[in-house]
């Protein structure tokens, strides 16, 4: 067996081992980060639960180079007569599996969204629309549509019935909205949720975090739009409204894109938007959340540079691969 090949099968296996025990670790803490992430403005909320919803597979980089790799290339022999052992097999194939599954989840992902323009842009009209620069379409659609598809060329898509129903303010707030979107980059942002090889999805917590951070995306958007000019913030509310009624009891279809209505109650994001007091700042709690997800990759990359540490990991890959 070659000093290469084991050396990558030593730092797969310490990506799978750090990213699985950080993804358990992560879902074990959620009700706590949620509640320092509470009520801290939109913007801050959603790119710190980004960053949450990304520590573990960080962290399993960081142990699978930082400090396996290292150890392994710096301290190992490279005339040592070794083979690859079970257990470190084992190891090293969850590791690759991981990766393997988060590319396809992406894959299937993007390619799900770009089926879904193509078929949108076929079916649709092409319409200029106030104060957007992305290429727009109106569409025949039973659900009231707003959405914006795609990640390198975006495209926005609005259902003719909101259109048709709402006031050219309202459709002003609500192409608003939209922009925050694309302004924030969410559309990548979910294409890089996917590609995030851990098991975090899996999990209850995970997919609770996922959630919040999707509420906060959103809520970060209304925001933007609220702060558009005066008034703005009654014409979102408004909308969301009027879009809710123009769903009626139909039943959502799940969509490969965030669309302004999901099938969810609009009450929170009209009343968020009607608050007359700004939310509280939780500025305290925003910095003691960043201080602990800082935290951990700081000390792993620390370490790396220690001798001691390095030697101590690189006798414990010793004993993995030794292991039959």
């Amino acid at each position: 067996m070659t000093f290469a090949l084991l050396g990558a099968s030593v730092a797969l296996a310490a990506f799978a081992a750090a990213t699985v025990l950080a993804s358990a670790a992560l879902g074990a803490a959620w009700p706590a980060l949620a509640w320092m992430a509470g009520r801290t403005p939109p913007s801050a909320r959603a790119r710190l639960l980004l960053a949450l919803r990304s520590l573990p597979a960080a962290l399993g980089a960081i142990a699978a180079t930082a400090l396996a790799a290292t150890a392994w290339m710096g301290l190992e022999p490279r005339l040592a007569p070794e083979s690859l052992g079970a257990p470190l097999a084992a190891a090293a194939t969850a590791g690759l599996l991981l990766l393997a599954l988060a590319a396809r989840r992406a894959w299937r992902s993007w390619r799900a969204g770009r089926d879904l323009a193509r078929r949108w842009m076929a079916d649709g009209v092409p319409v200029r629309l106030p104060g957007v620069t992305l290429p727009s379409y109106r569409i025949a659609h039973p659900w009231p549509v707003v959405c914006v598809v795609g990640t390198r060329r975006p495209r926005l898509f609005v259902a003719e019935a909101v259109l048709e129903s709402c006031t050219p303010e309202e459709v002003a707030s609500v192409l608003a909205h939209e922009s925050g979107h694309v302004a924030a980059r969410d559309n990548l942002k979910r294409l890089f949720l996917k590609l995030l090889p851990d098991v975090v999805a899996w999990l209850p917590s995970g997919r609770a975090l996922e959630r919040a951070w999707e509420s906060a995306s959103e809520a970060a958007a209304d925001a933007r739009a609220a702060g558009a000019c005066p008034g703005a913030a009654l014409d979102l509310a408004a909308a969301l409204v009027r879009v809710a009624r123009l769903a009626g009891s139909g039943a959502w279809v799940e969509l490969p894109a965030r669309a302004l209505l999901d099938g969810g109650s609009v009450a929170p994001r009209v009343r968020r938007l009607l608050e007359d007091e700004p939310a509280a700042s939780g500025r305290a709690r925003l910095v003691a959340a960043w201080a602990l997800l800082l935290a951990l990759p700081a000390a792993l990359l620390l370490f790396s540079h220690e001798p001691s540490v390095l030697r101590a990991v690189q006798q414990a890959t010793e004993v993995v691969v030794q292991a039959r």
